[in-house]
């Protein structure tokens, strides 16, 4: 196990609903307050399970021993999925009046640039689906 810390302000109700909402079922999910997850690289597979303290503002992040040989790749994984590396003030500062009713929100990656790809086109094809089905469902003729 390690701990990764955050800056505060950290969402972490919004960052876990839209995690949650985008869920690959068999793949990723949530219980009693932690986000566990599949993950493979290279020939090392296993699931990782991320746990916010807020009081003691750290992630805990546990490996199952098929990731251990990949340690730092999972770090570094996890670092850009839940955007732990950002500074928020600069950002709240720069957005001003549209980041104060949202402190904390962050935004969510990846744990890896291939699983990003297949989430954006996965996205983009339900997206296009439901507008089409959306746009028929308006143009059909009503006596």
């Amino acid at each position: 196990m390690f701990e990764l810390p955050w800056l505060p302000p950290y969402d972490w109700h919004w960052m876990f609903n839209f995690l949650q909402a985008r869920a690959v079922n068999g793949i990723e999910r949530f219980q009693d307050g932690s986000y566990i997850r599949s993950w493979r690289s290279g020939p090392h597979c296993g699931l990782i399970t991320m746990t916010p303290d807020e009081t003691r503002q750290v992630l805990r992040v546990q490996l199952t021993p098929g990731l251990l040989a990949v340690e730092n790749q999972a770090r570094e994984g996890v670092i850009k999925l839940l955007d732990l590396a950002c500074c928020p003030q600069p950002i709240q500062q720069a957005l001003g009046t549209l980041a104060a009713s949202r402190p904390g929100l962050r935004l969510p990656g990846s744990l890896n640039v291939f699983e990003q790809g297949v989430r954006s086109i996965l996205g983009q094809l339900v997206s296009c689906l439901l507008y089409t089905s959306d746009a028929a469902d308006d143009m059909q003729c009503v006596d």
